[in-house]
């Protein structure tokens, strides 16, 4: 999923606009998922970063993963500003 923010054209914020957009944006089950976001990459300790670093790094690495968990932080922070700020124009 990061990767993916990461190559979407006009990166994760762009993403997170066009997902406001969607027509089920407000579903509870997306709704639910967002949070879930939310939660699980709050931070670079939170499984989800843990586990993207973990995938894309070299075992031995511990500079990489910390680079990639940060990355993960980040990205889907954009994510969720760019949904909560609500659809393109």
């Amino acid at each position: 999923m990061v990767f993916t923010l990461l190559n979407y054209v006009g990166g994760p914020r762009a993403a997170g606009r066009a997902a406001a957009a969607s027509a089920v944006a407000h579903h509870p089950q997306a709704t639910a998922a967002i949070s879930l976001l939310a939660e699980r990459f709050s931070d670079a300790s939170q499984d989800g970063p843990n586990a993207y670093g973990s995938f894309l790094a070299a075992p031995d690495d511990g500079d990489q993963k910390a680079r990639l968990r940060q990355e993960a932080v980040g990205t889907i922070r954009e994510l969720l500003r760019g949904f909560r700020s609500g659809p393109l124009s």
